[in-house]
């Protein structure tokens, strides 16, 4: 199957190209960079709000408007994926979903008589399960050629399961009930199997995958995460949760971990010896920035193989970053304002990488 061509994104060929040579820590003749500007002459589009949440005419009307106006250079590439908030398997299995201006949040669900984790049940009736399925569909036959369908967010079983718990309820059940944990964590293992497979199913025709997480592989890629980690320790995180997360990635040819903060930094070890796992997006996290503060952590990553994807706020840390670290696998995303200075920092990334080249 091959990749479907884009309206907005003529040169989107070359960029596949070196997007599968960055998740195989490599480089073809300049790191990757994925950057997007407001295109010459193109008026400025309002953010989605929270009127958008669940109105497929209204997403695909705004993700059209946004794929004409946007200059999309580099690897950068129009995206729709059917969003309902992190919570997507929470939500399926009857977690009440709250919508924010920009983001959503789920309810716990009631205990079971004994206190402990209620039975896990799946109607494939649920609205959103059914929403999320019509969505993803429609944008495969509606959004051909102008933007790549993605696959909603799908986490793994700790993050899915503490919204079902609650964190700190988890925790305590993780002492108190570890029997139960690691039979919900057993269920919730298999039901993220099923939901990733089908996602995949359905966006497979156009000859690639992406996530929420902006990348794309010719293959089946999965972006993993798991942001409760940050509240256990490495061992309990051995013991209940790595075997899911390392299952995870038996499912897709490329996968990305979404490494969130300084508090997973614990668990890093853990992560980097999995070998289904090719690619980190590290996030330093607000008053943690530039991530130029960070290249001893970045060089343990890439060290250890992994490639690396990384958002920045400006051209120079972009450029600290390449020379500190080779254009190998390197992703790195950033929004600019012009296309004129977009396209003259490209050229930069370009004497950076041969600079740099290792």
């Amino acid at each position: 199957m091959s990749v479907q061509p884009l309206k907005f994104k003529p040169d989107w060929p070359r960029a596949v190209e070196r997007l599968m040579a960055w998740w195989q820590g490599e480089v073809i003749d300049r790191c990757c960079v994925g950057v997007r500007c407001r295109r010459n002459g193109a008026q400025r589009l309002p953010d989605a709000d929270a009127r958008y949440w669940m109105d497929v005419d209204a997403q695909f009307n705004l993700i059209r408007r946004k794929a004409a106006a946007t200059a999309w250079l580099g690897e950068s590439f129009p995206c729709y994926w059917p969003n309902i908030g992190p919570e997507t398997l929470a939500a399926y299995l009857g977690c009440r979903v709250e919508f924010g201006p920009n983001t959503s949040w789920t309810h716990p669900l009631a205990a079971a008589p004994d206190g402990g984790i209620p039975e896990l049940k799946f109607d494939p009736s649920n609205e959103y399960y059914q929403w999320v399925r019509m969505a993803t569909l429609a944008a495969m036959e509606q959004l051909a050629g102008e933007a790549i369908v993605g696959v909603t967010d799908i986490h793994n079983a700790g993050d899915t399961l503490a919204a079902i718990r609650d964190p700190q309820q988890l925790c305590i059940d993780m002492i108190e009930r570890p029997d139960e944990v690691k039979r919900a964590v057993a269920f919730l293992r298999e039901f993220r199997r099923e939901r990733f497979a089908e996602n995949i199913e359905w966006t497979k025709a156009q000859g690639g995958t992406t996530t929420w997480l902006s990348c794309f592989s010719t293959g089946v890629y999965a972006c993993t995460q798991i942001d409760f980690i940050v509240l256990i320790s490495p061992r309990m995180f051995r013991e209940f949760l790595l075997e899911e997360l390392d299952d995870a990635g038996c499912q897709a040819e490329h996968v990305c971990y979404h490494l969130d903060g300084p508090g997973e930094i614990k668990h890093l070890d853990a992560l980097l010896a999995m070998k289904n796992l090719q690619a980190i997006q590290w996030v330093c996290g607000a008053g943690n920035e530039p991530q130029t503060r960070w290249i001893d952590l970045l060089k343990r990553i890439r060290a250890a193989g992994k490639s690396l994807h990384l958002s920045v706020d400006s051209p120079g840390e972009a450029l600290g970053l390449i020379e500190a670290l080779g254009p190998e696998g390197l992703l790195i995303t950033l929004s600019m304002e012009t296309e004129s200075e977009a396209r003259a920092f490209l050229r930069d990334v370009d004497k950076a990488s041969a600079r740099s080249g290792r």
